[in-house]
């Protein structure tokens, strides 16, 4: 598991009202909790082909409605051990929250291809059985 303060998405996830990160003892570390279930935020970093990072985007950027459907019809994308697209996501342990971010490595540094994501609920399992 990758560390939340790694994520190019990181001053995002931690201005989310219904985040709470909290500092371990003495100001090592840091834990971060989705409230409304009270459960651990982790952060997963993997790395993908461009067609699979091209197909997440396509589901990211589809109504909330449409992702439910759309993601249980896929099968999980296979993972590379490096690529020139990120795919970073926050999950909670009880699956009920995901925020999700396809990047590109282009220029020696990341950038976004879509907008960060938040998922809930339903839609936020379906996204997170693709992980």
């Amino acid at each position: 598991m990758a560390n939340i303060k790694n994520l190019e998405m990181a001053e995002t996830i931690s201005n989310n009202p219904n985040i709470k990160i909290s500092k371990g003892f003495l100001g090592i570390g840091s834990k971060a909790t989705y409230t409304p279930t009270n459960s651990k935020l982790n952060a997963v970093i993997n790395y993908y082909s461009a067609e699979d990072a091209q197909a997440f985007v396509k589901l990211i950027k589809m109504a909330e409605g449409e992702v439910i459907n759309q993601a249980k019809k896929m099968t999980p994308p296979a993972k590379l051990s490096i690529s020139n697209y990120r795919h970073e996501a926050c999950v909670t342990d009880d699956k009920q929250f995901v925020a999700i971010q396809v990047l590109s490595y282009a220029d020696f540094r990341n950038t976004p291809i879509c907008d960060l994501k938040y998922f809930e609920g339903e839609a936020a399992q379906a996204i997170a059985a693709l992980l």
